[in-house]
Parts: C-alpha cells; structure tokens; sequence
C-alpha cells in the first residue's frame, strides 16, 4: 500500500522503468549492467592415465593457448575421477611459466 501510495508521486517514465526492473528481477536470471570479460579461461580433464590442461588467454583482439599434461602415479591412478580433475586444476596451476 505505502509503495503505491510514494508511485503516484513519481513521473510516468520513472514508475515504467521500476516496472521493468521489477519484471527482469522477476525473471531471476542474472544480468550484468556492464559487459564482463573473461581475460583468462582455464579448461582441465584427466583420465585414468594422465590428465591435461589448456589456459586461454585473450589480449585484446589475439588469443594465446597453453598447453600442459602430465601423467599420474600408480597411487593417483586409484582415486576417484572427481579427485583427479580437482588435482588436474591444481597441477596446472602450479606449474611456473607454463
């Protein structure tokens, strides 16, 4: 009621634009006012074998790509999938220059 009452006293322009700010709230999908880029984007899989990783890095218009692997131990090898490619993330991150 108190809303409806404080609306009456706004100009017709502002009360559409609360409307459509209310309706895309509403909707409940995030959106951004101000474009995001993504400077870095990791991607990383591993197998029972090995597992790999690849950084892609966008400068401006150009786009750079390394490349990284490596093999597991036969202990590795016995963990879970999920524990192998949370360990994919960390080998590639702590690897220097690469």
């Amino acid at each position: 009621m108190l809303i409806r009452t404080i609306l009456k006293t706004f100009p017709n322009w502002y009360k559409i634009d609360l409307c459509h700010w209310k309706k895309i709230l509403q909707e409940n999908r995030p959106r951004s006012l101000k474009k995001r880029t993504r400077p870095a984007v990791l991607t990383t899989d591993s197998s029972e074998l090995g597992w790999g990783a690849v950084l892609t890095i966008q400068k401006e218009s150009k786009v750079e790509k390394i490349y990284v692997h490596g093999s597991w131990t036969p202990q590795e090898s016995a963990l879970a999938i999920n524990e192998k490619e949370s360990r994919a993330v960390l080998r590639r991150l702590q690897r220097k220059g690469a």
